[in-house]
């Protein structure tokens, strides 16, 4: 796709489920003409999304993530842990939220990941 607000932008993740995201090991997503792409904390990943900017009833943006696939490294068990929980959040997000430099991932009311913009 392409040409939606998320395209073209860069995050590290500071939230992941209902945990704090690990300070030493980066979880992040970029956006760019329909596929995201980052480290999911040990491997790197990519996938293809798409997002609307809100029904035409000012409901939330729509977000969708699919077919994410990454590199099989193994890495400690909390960070294995951390990354099982990130891609699940990208798997399961329907909606999100952008808002000044921070990005929240929702499936359904239910926040799932939270983000900082990050600068590539």
């Amino acid at each position: 796709s392409g040409g939606d607000e998320l395209d073209g932008t860069s995050w590290r993740a500071v939230q992941i489920a209902r945990q704090p995201a690990m300070e030493e090991v980066a979880a992040t997503a970029a956006f760019a003409d329909g596929e995201v792409s980052g480290s999911s904390s040990c491997n790197s990943y990519t996938g293809t999304y798409e997002a609307s900017s809100g029904g035409a009833y000012g409901g939330a943006p729509t977000l969708s993530i699919t077919n994410v696939g990454g590199t099989e490294m193994a890495c400690e068990t909390p960070v294995m842990d951390q990354e099982a929980r990130f891609v699940e959040a990208l798997l399961s997000a329907t909606t999100y939220r952008l808002d000044a430099g921070r990005l929240e991932l929702y499936e359904d009311e239910t926040l799932v990941a939270a983000f900082e913009r990050s600068n590539g």
